[in-house]
């Protein structure tokens, strides 16, 4: 049965000691195909279940590059995250006829940078809202997953008038597997954004016109007049006043400081 969550071992993220390291990884499937398949569903079924075994293997190469410390994430939790923030391509792909049988064989790759990853997850550990859509996006996941198990069971004994009823049906949970795992956010391009973008002295609906609303705001404590943060992944927007102040990095973000408190450095842009 079609299934995208396997368990992996928990994973612990902050703070974290990362050996900074990039790798290719590979993953195969092959898919025969039956009397009432298309090549192009097949096709789609058999990339599916190859970026399933994709996904379990990069879960263990990111925790094979992290060190365990404080905080733990669940292995659904490990296993969602990863499944959102990997790129799979198609690295190869092949039709071999066996009589009238079809099999598709396709490999499909994910490159991992260590550090890369290590980021991405700690960005989402610090969102609550991402943490709840990427969890939401994984239960949608699943229903779609149970519905496409279902319809490839009965598509095996079905006629051929029947079938094509059932082919409809499963090139529209097809279509929403597909667009579901278009995860809802891209922590890469939302920070670059923010960071060629948002310049001092903007003011917020300036900030959302070039860089798009924020994945979470926060508002500064111990701070006397108009003060909020906006984060875009790796970095967040801090306003003073309703102006930017600066744009900081994530990791130095806390709502109890303030651009001033922090050296040039570690200021992404002022």
């Amino acid at each position: 049965m079609y299934k995208i969550l396997i368990a992996i071992t928990a994973l612990s993220l902050v703070p974290l000691t990362v050996n900074a390291k990039t790798e290719t990884i590979y993953a195969s499937y092959k898919y025969v195909m039956g009397d009432n398949d298309t090549k192009n569903d097949a096709k789609r079924i058999c990339f599916l279940e190859a970026k399933r075994l994709l996904i379990v293997k990069a879960g263990v190469f990111i925790q094979s590059e992290t060190t365990v410390s404080d905080y733990k994430l669940t292995k659904d939790q490990i296993t969602s995250y990863t499944a959102a923030i990997i790129k799979v391509e198609i690295a190869n792909e092949d039709i071999k006829f066996n009589g009238e049988t079809q099999t598709i064989s396709m490999t499909v790759k994910t490159d991992i940078d260590s550090d890369e990853v290590y980021k991405t997850l700690a960005s989402i550990q610090k969102d609550k809202g991402l943490q709840d859509k990427i969890q939401d996006q994984q239960r949608q996941l699943r229903e779609l997953e149970r519905n496409l198990a279902t319809l490839q069971d009965k598509l095996k004994t079905q006629n051929a008038d029947e079938a094509i009823v059932l082919r409809k049906e499963r090139n529209v949970v097809l279509h929403e597997l597909s667009e579901s795992e278009k995860i809802v956010f891209t922590i890469k391009a939302t920070t670059q954004k923010a960071i060629d973008t948002v310049e001092v002295r903007m003011t917020p609906s300036e900030v959302a016109k070039v860089a798009g609303n924020p994945r979470s705001t926060a508002l500064c404590a111990g701070y006397v007049g108009d003060c909020a943060g906006w984060n875009y992944g790796d970095v967040w927007v801090r306003f003073r006043n309703g102006l930017v102040q600066c744009v900081l990095k994530t990791s130095n973000f806390d709502v109890y400081n303030h651009c001033s408190n922090y050296p040039p450095r570690e200021v992404v842009k002022k």
